[in-house]
């Protein structure tokens, strides 16, 4: 009779019943390593995907559009003989979005109303709200005062405006009702 030795040291069908079943057992929990595995695996790719479609909905959801993209010339004066006030109406909203108007402080801008509208959206409006301006001047030191009455949306006390290729930084007093 063969006698097998175990790597423990024991001799005896015992010690080779325990070494036979062992791989047995050594096979099945990799095999459940490996089920365990691919389960993760999955369960990390699909959270994975809905975590992308959650922020690419998200991005999609609060996209901006560009508001300024419809506004009218509304109006044109003349402050000085060198600055101008252009105002523009958004008509995109509807019963419950109000009319925004924005206020442009800028040189003389030539053209049809759609240029015009072209070279003030690459500038930024000095006051955007939905009231009006009704009375602005020129003071001393290249400064404006303006009486507007309305709510305002957003409003800037110091602009910069190019006259004749010159930059000028002016500061802007409000008077607001």
């Amino acid at each position: 009779m063969l006698e097998h030795l175990s790597p423990s040291g024991q001799t005896g069908i015992k010690s080779l019943i325990m070494e036979m079943t062992q791989p047995t057992n050594v096979i099945s929990v990799k095999g459940l390593s490996m089920r365990a595995r691919t389960v993760i695996k999955w369960m990390h790719s699909l959270l994975t995907m809905f975590l992308l479609i959650l922020v690419v909905g998200f991005v999609y959801l609060n996209r901006t559009d560009d508001t300024r993209s419809e506004d009218e010339l509304q109006h044109v004066y003349k402050i000085n003989d060198c600055l101008w006030l252009y105002t523009t109406k958004n008509r995109e909203g509807d019963a419950t979005a109000p009319i925004i108007y924005r206020f442009y402080v800028s040189g003389e801008i030539t053209g049809n109303d759609k240029e015009i509208i072209k070279k003030l959206n690459n500038g930024v409006p000095f006051l955007v709200g939905r009231g009006s301006i009704s009375k602005i001047s020129f003071v001393e030191n290249d400064n404006l005062s303006v009486k507007y009455s309305g709510k305002v949306y957003s409003l800037s006390d110091t602009i910069s405006y190019s006259i004749r290729g010159q930059q000028i930084n002016a500061h802007i007093s409000y008077h607001i009702n």
